[in-house]
């Protein structure tokens, strides 16, 4: 009788065990490697290319949170401001954004246009208009538009970064981009009143703003993150066009800036941090600034927050299994006490009995993850795309990993091993006789 073929009856003898070890194990597996796939596939490049794509952005006070009303007769994001910053050795680029609310009268076309737009059903069977049944402001303006062809339109004033992110950041539905053309004035670029659908004027259409006629070059879909601060609620309902900033100053002088975008060269966040901080505290109390790393901490802690009680969950059921587990093999050596000191008076040694109990351990552990590896990646590898498909959240890529396996895996071989060590090193207290219960 070998080491290995002894070793080999306990594990028959025991393999009731395994299926009882192995029934919690199970399910906390399947639970905490989808949650992690879940947790690694949300992709902090593309949510901070939405959220910021810059280093850092400053807006006026008024805008500082996103309920909260631009004012635009406020003054304080000023060009002084903006030269001041654009001073500091850490900056490598400043980009900055104005906008005026101002009320237009749509065409017969236009009007006609998006009155069918949002009061055709879609493929759900609602209309556009029912959707935003919630939003009585945004209702209120769709509802004036078909009575008196009088709509909000957001003038936004713009360069650089911001108009870049437009341009490469945002889906481009209709027309093409000419550079030389837009920065003549002669032109502007529009988005409707919803971002997630083509509604407003075509490209190539015609729209008077101040007494100036601007033809539509580019029709984008402009995410609803793209202003500091909330616009009035007359504008709820709006369409968007945007212009050269050098334009915009000859239709509406005067004008503050909304917000700027500010990048900085690598490694220098805590001393631009400090001009910044010291700035806003003591020279210009009415502006505000958020930097990359506050959306990166953004983003950590809604992904956390996502999985959270998932992981939670699926560790306490994966703990009480760990811990049954252990009690079964510690059980096991406490109940063959009286059997490993009869194999000590037939002569096996103390090296001789350790190497039974890891052989034994290394066995029962394998079983488990033969039970286990096989059954958690048959049931996650095609099971987890379709739910992931149900999702639809914008910022995820699919990454399949099966690392909480791994990681039990590794602890469950530690157990099989150390535990009949640390359970056979307690019951070899006392003599043979003692452990066999004879007297002499």
């Amino acid at each position: 009788m070998t080491l290995f073929k002894l070793a080999l009856r306990f594990l028959k003898k025991d393999w009731r065990h395994m299926v009882f070890v192995a029934a919690p194990l199970f399910p906390a597996l399947l639970i905490l490697c989808t949650a992690w796939v879940q947790y690694i596939s949300y992709d902090e490049d593309i949510y901070l290319s939405a959220y910021s794509p810059w280093d850092y952005i400053l807006f006026d006070g008024s805008a500082q949170i996103s309920v909260q009303r631009y004012n635009e007769k406020n003054q304080n994001l000023t060009e002084r401001t903006v030269e001041k910053i654009k001073e500091q050795a850490e900056v490598t680029d400043i980009s900055v954004m104005k906008t005026h609310e101002t009320e237009l009268t749509a065409s017969p076309e236009l009007r006609e246009y998006l009155v069918e737009f949002y009061n055709k059903k879609t493929e759900e069977g609602i209309s556009r208009k029912e959707m935003m049944a919630n939003q009585k402001g945004w209702i209120n303006g769709l509802e004036r538009l078909e009575k008196t062809g009088k709509y909000t339109a957001i003038v936004v004033g713009t360069e650089g970064a911001f108009l870049d992110y437009i341009l490469h950041d945002q889906p481009i539905v209709q027309g093409e981009f000419d550079q030389e053309k837009f920065l003549s004035g002669d032109y502007a670029l529009t988005a409707g009143a919803v971002d997630t659908e083509l509604a407003s004027l075509p490209a190539g259409a015609q729209v008077e703003i101040a007494g100036k006629n601007l033809e539509i070059m580019t029709v984008a879909q402009v995410a609803s993150n793209f202003f500091c601060g909330a616009n009035s609620p007359d504008a709820e309902f709006n369409l968007i066009y945007c212009v050269p900033l050098e334009t915009f100053d000859q239709m509406f002088p005067g004008q503050a800036y909304r917000q700027a975008t500010v990048n900085i060269k690598e490694g220098k966040e805590k001393s631009f941090e400090a001009f910044l901080s010291q700035y806003q505290e003591s020279v210009n109390t009415g502006i505000g600034f958020r930097s990359k790393g506050e959306y990166r901490e953004n983003f950590y802690t809604a992904r956390l927050n996502e999985v959270l009680a998932f992981f939670i969950i699926g560790t306490v059921i994966l703990a009480a299994g760990l811990i049954n587990y252990g009690n079964i093999l510690l059980t096991k050596i406490i109940v063959e006490k009286r059997e490993f000191a009869v194999y000590e008076s037939l002569g096996m040694t103390v090296g001789q009995l350790k190497k039974l109990l890891i052989t034994e351990g290394l066995l029962q552990g394998g079983v488990l993850l033969l039970i286990l590896i096989p059954s958690v990646f048959l049931i996650t590898w095609p099971g987890v795309p379709v739910w992931f498909s149900q999702m639809g959240s914008w910022c995820m890529v699919y990454r399949y990993s099966l690392l909480p396996l791994w990681i039990a895996a590794m602890i469950l071989v530690l157990m099989s091993v150390l535990i009949p060590l640390l359970g056979l090193a307690a019951v070899r207290k006392g003599t043979i006789h003692d452990r066999m219960g004879i007297r002499e």
